[in-house]
């Protein structure tokens, strides 16, 4: 190998988020929300401190985030029942929309990507890339539960 492994990935993963940056930005997504989107389409109503765990940043952070996807019409935020302090985060039909959007995009970047790959090399890519994960969150005794597992993006 020419180059290390670990910058192997940095550039692959440079490359898709390379690709997807205009077609993101001509539908006006900022740099995190199309990951912010991805995420509720599956876990609609979430909590606001679930996302902020989701994204790895602090709750101040997810919070600002929220708050220019709320002015843009893409999320609408309720106060949780029994909590005055937690907020439930719901797409709106603008979100789910433009969440639609961004799997479209991804899939065809994905697909671009995977071009000259057999169906079987793809699983093996995923199957090595997910273990190559795994142990480095097992490592650092950080290897989420089954359930965060399914709740990932």
């Amino acid at each position: 190998m020419d180059i290390p492994f670990s910058i192997a990935l940095l550039k692959a993963g440079n490359a898709q988020s390379h690709r997807m940056r205009p077609q993101l930005a001509e539908l006006g997504l900022s740099v995190g929300q199309p990951r912010l989107l991805a995420y509720l389409r599956r876990h609609d109503g979430c909590m606001q401190k679930e996302l902020a765990a989701f994204c790895g940043v602090e709750a101040a952070t997810i919070s600002r985030m929220l708050a220019a996807m709320e002015r843009q019409g893409m999320i609408r935020r309720e106060l949780a029942a029994g909590n005055k302090r937690a907020a439930a985060v719901f797409l709106t039909e603008e979100g789910r929309r433009l969440s639609g959007l961004v799997l479209d995009i991804r899939g065809r970047v994905e697909a671009q990507g995977l071009e000259g790959f057999s169906p079987r090399e793809q699983e093996l890519f995923y199957q090595f890339l997910t273990r190559y994960r795994d142990n480095l969150m097992g490592a650092a005794g950080e290897r989420p539960s089954p359930a965060e597992e399914l709740r990932s993006v």
